[in-house]
């Protein structure tokens, strides 16, 4: 696609087009002046009113200043239709192309009067419109409202959640829950960007069985025990790690101790270390080159290695499981809160008029009844 200079006045306006221009280049005023070919049928045969043209933009802010630069632009060529003449160089090409000046000036007097009618819109509020204008294809209420704010309806979803998924799990479960998914308001926090959107796909699959605590309680039984029976603790007192090195601290080992008295199912040391601190490497890294010959051997440390990499994926497992769930429970009980409310937030009007053109019962009908009410459409900031 080669790219030239524009001429609002020639410029097609049929099918799709593309204008590149970059900030300050005249983009706002070009969309006005080709707004008024369009009211005045020039380059499409048949006037359009304001109604029928549609332009997206990308805030409110940005369309109450199209709406008021386009009105403006309306007064300034009805003027000039009235006077015969005027100082604007697109406006005087303008009224050499219409041969029926009292037509033209009847045209625009009637596009200022009606542009508090003019279909001049963010995306947001484009989608609100279509859809409740057109409730029966869309299967949507008449009477929707945008609300911006759903957080009193997201924290009520979540707590539900919560109470139905998290509170009935198992001890074993919940001390695999990951760190910092105390209340439903952490699991919120966890859940919140991904609320909305389409076609997720969580990577890798999870592969939590319910089961995975139970398997990892018999593996941490086994350590408590051998730990026990076999002395590890006085095994590390007497080995000659280096100064200060963790897997030789007696805070450390005598918090082991507890553990394994205790019906805990995951270690955590003083310092919130857990089982690495007694894998092999571990040991043999607090040692010094000319005692690493002396680095101790047990099952109980090749256990440790073992839970640690067994309670990492495990763990890492519970948290897709969760978020998979969580995504998709919490994310449907949000919009059915919000239908029953009548009320969408604003990336649910984009969703929900993109599943509503993708219908295979309604979409056709929809699509065509969009194109019917608006002829044109002009897309500011490519939305």
């Amino acid at each position: 696609m080669s790219a030239r200079p524009l001429d609002a006045l020639s410029f097609p306006l049929s099918g799709m087009r593309l204008i590149e221009a970059s900030a300050g280049t005249g983009k706002t005023y070009t969309i006005a002046n080709l707004y008024l070919r369009l009211l005045l049928g020039i380059g499409r045969g048949q006037p359009l009113t304001v109604d029928q043209i549609l332009v997206v933009t990308f805030t409110t802010a940005a369309t109450e200043e199209l709406r008021e630069r386009v009105r403006r632009r309306i007064v300034d060529a009805l003027e000039a239709f009235t006077a015969g003449n005027s100082a604007d160089e697109f406006i005087t090409r303008l009224i050499a192309c219409h041969a029926d000046v009292a037509a033209a000036r009847t045209l625009l007097d009637a596009a200022r009067r009606q542009m508090d009618e003019a279909a001049i819109y963010t995306i947001h509020s484009f989608c609100h419109r279509v859809l409740a204008d057109n409730a029966f294809e869309s299967g949507m209420a008449f009477d929707l409202e945008m609300v911006i704010d759903e957080t009193v309806l997201r924290q009520r979803a979540a707590e539900d959640f919560w109470r139905q998924q998290i509170a009935v799990l198992g001890p074993d479960s919940v001390a695999l829950l990951p760190r910092g998914w105390t209340s439903p308001a952490e699991l919120l926090r966890a859940v919140a960007p991904f609320l909305g959107s389409q076609e997720l796909l969580l990577e890798p699959e999870s592969s939590w069985q319910a089961t995975d605590g139970q398997v990892l309680r018999g593996k941490v039984e086994e350590l408590k025990r051998l730990w026990i029976e076999e002395g590890v603790s006085d095994l590390l007192r007497q080995t000659p790690f280096l100064k200060s090195r963790k897997p030789g601290d007696p805070e450390r080992i005598e918090a082991m101790e507890r553990f394994c008295q205790s019906d805990a199912l995951e270690f955590i040391a003083p310092r919130g270390e857990s089982w690495e601190l007694w894998v092999p490497d571990s040991i043999r890294g607090a040692m010094s080159k000319a005692n690493k010959d002396q680095a101790p051997e047990h099952r109980a440390f090749d256990l440790c290695r073992e839970l640690a990499e067994a309670f990492a994926d495990a763990r890492e497992a519970l948290r897709i499981d969760l978020l998979r769930r969580g995504i998709e429970d919490i994310g449907k009980a949000l919009l059915q809160a919000k239908l029953e409310l009548n009320q969408l937030s604003p990336d649910d009007l984009l969703t929900g008029l993109d599943s509503a053109l993708a219908s295979a019962a309604s979409g056709r009908r929809l699509a065509q009844a969009v194109a019917d009410r608006y002829p044109v459409v002009m897309v500011d900031e490519f939305q």
